[in-house]
Formats: C-alpha cells, structure tokens, sequence
C-alpha cells in the first residue's frame, strides 16, 4: 500500500502571535506592578536622634565600612605583606670558583722563575687589595690553611645569605620569592656588614695571627657578592593585591529587617546602615530595575522557547496560555505575602501550579512551567537557596503525582506524595542548617500543612478552571465515560445499533490514541458520543434497522440529508447536556468532509447533473490526532460490519484501502499525522477487529440441548 505524505507542522518563530506577545508583555509589566523596585527616601538622621517611624529594609543590602575604616585595613593589610627578596642561586658557585682560580694562579706565580718584585707585581695586578704583608705572606708561607678557611668562610656565609641594601627593607620578617616562608630579616647578613664578620670570624680561625687573620679579610671582601637582593616592585604589587582584597562590607542587612524602630535613638550602627542602604532615587535604582526585567525577559523568553519546542499546541491556544500565565501569577502573589510577612517557607504554594497545571495542560507545561516559576519566584524573593530548593523540588513532584489522577477518590494519593516532598525537603534543608529540635519541628509542621493543605486547595479550585476555561481532564472525561450516563442510556434504548458500533470504535479509537501517543482516553469518550445525532432518527440508520429501511421512500438528496444531519443534531445534543468541548469536536468532525458516496451514486445514476456538495458532509475536518483517529475507527468499523467476507486477511485490505481513501481525499490534511503514525494505526486497528469479527464455526443442531425456543433456530455460536 502505498501512503500520500502528510506534511508536518512547521513552526516558525516570525509567526508568533500578536496575542501572544501583548500576553507576555502584560505578563512582565505585572510582575514589575507586583514587586517594584523599592524607593527609599533620603534619611538625615543624626547620632542620638529619636526615629519618628519603624524603617524596615525592603531588600536585602550589605553594609558599608567607612573610608577611615577601609583606610585603616588597607594600611595594615599592607603592613602585613612582607617584602620579598630574590635570591641568587649560581652566585655562591661564581664565589668559590673565583677563589679557586686566584689560588691556582698564585701557584703558578710562587713557583715561576722570576724574581719575587716580579712575582709580587704580578700578585698585586692579580688581587689590588692585598697589602705588603699580606702578599709575602702568600708568596712566602703556606697558605693553605687560609685557602681553605676562606672557602669555608665564604660557603658559610653566602649560605646563610648576604642582603645587598637591608636598611632598605621595611619591617622585620621577609620571603623569599618562589619559597614563600617567612623568615626574620636577622637571620640575614648585611653586605655592609661583612668586614668585621669576616674579622670576627677569621680571629677565631687564626687566634693571634693577625696577618692570616688581614689576608682572609682581604680577599673575603674582594670575592663575596650578594646573593639575596630586594623585589620592590613584587612587594608592591603584593601590597596593592591584599589591600583591593579588602572587602568594602562588614555585613549585611537582610530582606525585611528592622533597621530602627520608632521612637528608638538613632545609634552609630543605625547609621551606618542607613549610609549603605543604596539610593534608589539615582542610577542604582534604575540599575537595579533593568537588572530584575532582564532576569524577567530571559525567564518569559525560556518559557516561550521550552513550549515551542515541547508543546507549540499550546502556542496556538491563547486562553491555555492566559492560563498559564495566569497561575503563574496567583502562586507569585501568594508566594510573595508568605515570603514579605516572614511566614514560613514551607508555605509557598508551589504545589497549587505544579497540580493545576499537570491537570489542565499536561506534564510537560508542569514542569516546564515549575522550572520558569522557581526562577521568578527565585528573583524577587533574593535567590535564596531555600526557595529554589523547595520549588524546584516540590513543584516537580506535584506535577508527576497528580499526573495520573483519574477521578475524585485517587486526589488523596497525590497529597501524600507531595506532602512528603515538603517535609523531606524541610527535613533536609532544617538538618543542613543544624536549627534546633523545636525550629526542626515546626518547620516540618509548616511543610505538612504546605504539602496537603496546596494538594487539596489545588483540588477544590480546579472545576472552576475547567469550567471556566472550558478544558476537559481525565476527570471529567471519566465521568462521561461512565455508562450510567443519560445520553448513553438513551443510546442504548433507542438506538441499540449505534451504541454497540460506537462501543467497538471506542475500543478502536483508544488502541490506536494509545499507538500514536494521542490520548486515549479522550478518543475513547468521543467515540462514545460520537454518533449520538442519531438518536432524532434512528431507523434511518442501517444499524438499528430492523427489516423496514424508511430510505427506500425518500430521493437520494433527501436522503443524504438525513445521514449529513446526524453530525449536526449530535452538536446540538451535546451543547444542550454541556458536553465537554473536545468531545463536541470529535462529534462535529468525525466525517470532515466525507462524501456520502451510496447516495452520490444513486443520484447521478437518476439523472445527469448532480451537485457534489449536496452529499459531502459540511466539515471541519479534524484537527486533533484524537479526532481523526475516531473519524478512521468509525468509517473502518462500519465497513467491515457491512461485509459478508470478516477474513482476517479481508479486514487487513479493507482498513488499508480506507486509510488511504481518507488520505488521499484530504481528510486528514488538517492533522499532524505522520505516515509511520498512520501505518501504527493500521496495526492498532487490526489485532482489534480481528477479534471482534472473528469467522464462526458452525455447529449440528443435535450437539446441544436446546431448552426453549430461542435456540430451536440457533446455528451459529462464537
């Protein structure tokens, strides 16, 4: 079989509607009526003054230091920074080489040919520091006791290091760069200081020996370099990191906080308070203001973009929108009295939108919507991590626990399911913040009432959603489908026929809502009431026929009439009981534009003009999944009811060929059915029919023990 593609909807954002965006703007300019940015006058408060009035803080603010304050820090801050110095590593090795090559050159000086004014001359050009003394000392004795004192020396006090300009080095701990360990500036030398360490230090190598003692001293002072100098610029910058890092705060002033009450003296603290508090009759509070719409832009912007990728049905709905919006409102003003007149937490009744919500628009606008709703709530209410705990927390499992309730006596259990997430999430938060046993326990008495007292408002108020928004629950559908019902008792009565086919499309109808993720409750209670016009005439109808078919007095136009009737008659019946309006939809539509092809036949075979239209029903088409899935049970179900041939095999052709038929006469042009969801229809349908129109067995008369009349003439049995 081969299938006309069905072109799926396109969304495109150019063509959002104008109501639409009038709705969302309106949406933003409530919420900036519902929480202005608050204007404080200015205060010209003194120390020792009397308040004339209770000054409570409207949001929450930090609380400034003063400039002698900050000043002060920023100088110890300073103060506290130790200078750095950096260290030379390869001197101490250029020291002790330079030491090496003097001697080894003074060997070979000692023991060249040359006379010793020679040798002298060329120990003096060598080293210019050396005396008379000393050189005939190294030239004469032997000097390697020296040598090696001096190496020795120079080891000892390069390791211990030698500071260049250390009167220059402010306080008395420094670090060195890349060590990082504080050290006291007197476990260092001074390089101004060395000669007379060299001194003491040599006297006591060489007690009484003073020219050992001078030519140590000597050559010590000509070898030693500095191996530690100062990094000012590194000091500094150290200085000025930790003196920005100094924070301009001491504390802050939380959202409601009484700051002085009336008749009270004003207190240095008050002040200070009053000082930080920011003012908002400048910049700062047209700052803060186009911070909050555009935390607000960004949240309406991420609802509009989660439902035009997760559900643009509802985009095309204005007053399922308002509604959304519209609960969204009332849980944001309930949620702020609760938040500005310090009332527990516990008592935000997020739960009242995640069950509306679920409830009337589906699950995926509950959670979509929970996830926007904590972000609003989160702004005005100061992002505290509470609130979007609890929200996102609570607010989720209300829309999942409510998602399956089906009639009055199931509401107990979604109450339950979200009174424990109030009081775990309670339980949870209370325990992180370590209150005390009695905060503990209210707190968890305040999340059961929040938890089961929302569950149940949300219960009681939601009738008056359906009603007056005019959409139909599960509940409501339940109680329709109940068979007790008026219009189906009357059904069964008068029009016995049409109520069995419309039980079997009803069976149809949800096997194949369920196959292509439509809703199958809803296509199973349409079915029900689908064909209830019938009941004005039934006999006209071929299945409550019983031998006389009043059509054979009547023109095929007449007759056409009366079968087209039906559709109309059937909305007028459901209008007068206030029958939900998606089931009205599926009664209007369940024949689109079908034409009424018997007595189109039977006309043009009577004469040779004969106005099509005359015997096309008048439409609309369907424009649910629900509705043309009814339309295809009902015309699939009547077909193979009219057959004498019920094979399996037969069914199987039948329900192809009018699929495709209303394909192809663009019946289902107004549906997003794809051509994969359409052949999970055929297979939906057929397991269904097959085991409704089974082939019967037949039997001998004799096989049973028949007990009265009524089975004298029984031949056949399922």
């Amino acid at each position: 079989m081969k299938w006309k593609l069905i072109p799926k909807r396109e969304l495109s954002l150019s063509g959002v509607s104008i109501k639409n965006i009038v709705l969302l703007i309106g949406f933003l300019l409530t919420l900036n009526l519902l929480y202005p940015v608050p204007f404080q006058a200015k205060f010209s408060f003194k120390i020792g003054d009397i308040a004339p009035k209770d000054i409570i803080a409207p949001h929450a603010f930090y609380v400034k230091k003063s400039k002698k304050e900050l000043h002060e820090e920023k100088e110890e801050a300073e103060k506290n920074v130790f200078f750095v110095l950096r260290q030379d590593k390869k001197q101490p090795r250029i020291v002790k080489k330079e030491a090496e090559n003097f001697f080894k050159q003074l060997e070979e000086i000692r023991w060249g040919k040359e006379t010793f004014s020679n040798k002298r001359a060329k120990l003096i050009e060598l080293e210019s520091s050396l005396e008379k003394k000393e050189i005939g000392f190294l030239l004469l004795r032997n000097y390697k006791p020296v040598k090696d004192s001096l190496l020795k020396l120079l080891d000892e006090v390069l390791k211990q290091g030698v500071i260049a300009e250390k009167s220059k080095i402010e306080g008395s701990v420094v670090v060195i760069l890349g060590k990082e360990k504080p050290r006291s500036i007197g476990e260092f030398l001074s390089f101004d200081a060395l000669p007379k360490i060299f001194k003491s230090r040599a006297t006591r190598m060489f007690p009484k020996n003073n020219t050992a003692i001078n030519t140590i001293v000597l050559l010590a002072n000509s070898f030693v370099k500095p191996n530690l100098s100062t990094d000012l610029p590194e000091t500094l910058e150290r200085r000025e990191r930790a003196a920005t890092q100094i924070a301009p705060t001491k504390g802050t002033v939380s959202k409601g906080e009484m700051i002085v009450r009336a008749h009270d003296i004003v207190t240095p603290e008050v002040i200070e308070k009053l000082q930080s508090f920011p003012k908002k009759t400048g910049i700062s509070g047209i700052s803060v203001s186009i911070g909050r719409n555009i935390l607000y832009i960004l949240a309406i912007f991420l609802l509009y973009l989660s439902l035009y990728f997760f559900n643009p049905s509802l985009l095309d709905d204005f007053w399922k929108l308002f509604l959304l919006v519209l609960l969204m409102f009332i849980v944001m003003g309930i949620s702020s009295l609760f938040i500005l007149s310090k009332l527990s937490l516990y008592l935000v009744p997020i739960a009242l939108f995640g069950i509306l919500t679920s409830l009337l628009l589906g699950t995926i606008v509950g959670v979509l919507g929970i996830i926007v709703l904590t972000i609003l709530i989160s702004i005005y209410s100061g992002g505290g991590f509470e609130v979007v705990t609890l929200c996102l927390f609570a607010g989720i499992v209300s829309v999942l626990a409510s998602n399956n309730v089906k009639k009055p006596s199931d509401f107990y259990k979604p109450a339950l399911l979200i009174g424990g997430a109030y009081i775990l999430t309670a339980l949870g938060m209370e325990t992180m913040k370590l209150s005390s046993g009695i905060s503990l326990f209210k707190s968890l008495g305040y999340a059961l009432v929040g938890g089961i007292g929302n569950s149940f408002l949300a219960f009681g108020l939601l009738p008056f959603f359906e009603h007056g928004f005019k959409i139909t629950t599960p509940i409501t559908l339940l109680e329709y489908a109940n068979p007790d019902h008026p219009i189906l008792t009357d059904l069964s009565k008068y029009a016995p026929g049409t109520y069995h086919h419309s039980m079997t499309v009803a069976t149809l109808a949800e096997q194949g809502a369920r196959a292509v993720g439509a809703n199958p409750l809803l296509a199973r209670v349409g079915a029900y009431y689908h064909d209830i016009g019938k009941l004005k005439k039934p006999d006209y109808f071929i299945e409550n026929q019983r031998g006389t078919n009043p059509h054979t007095k009547l023109n095929p136009e007449l007759n056409a009439r009366i079968i087209i009737s039906h559709v109309r008659e059937g909305v007028e019946r459901a209008s007068r009981e206030k029958l939900p309006g998606e089931i009205i939809d599926i009664i209007r539509e369940h024949h689109g534009t079908t034409l009424v092809k018997f007595f189109y036949t039977k006309a043009e075979l009577a004469k040779k003009e004969v106005n099509e239209l005359d015997f096309r029903y008048p439409g609309p088409l369907p424009h649910t999944k629900e509705s043309a899935i009814v339309m295809l049970a009902d015309s699939i179900e009547a077909a193979i009811r009219s057959i004498p041939d019920q094979s399996p095999s037969r069914i199987k052709g039948i329900v192809g060929d009018i699929i495709k038929g209303k394909v192809e006469d663009g019946q289902l042009s107004k549906v997003n059915l794809s051509i994969e969801e359409l052949k999970k229809l055929e297979q939906s349908f057929l397991p269904v029919l097959i085991g409704i129109f089974h082939q019967r067995i037949e039997y001998e008369k004799s096989t049973y023990k028949e007990s009265n009349k009524e089975f004298k003439n029984k031949k056949n049995f399922s």
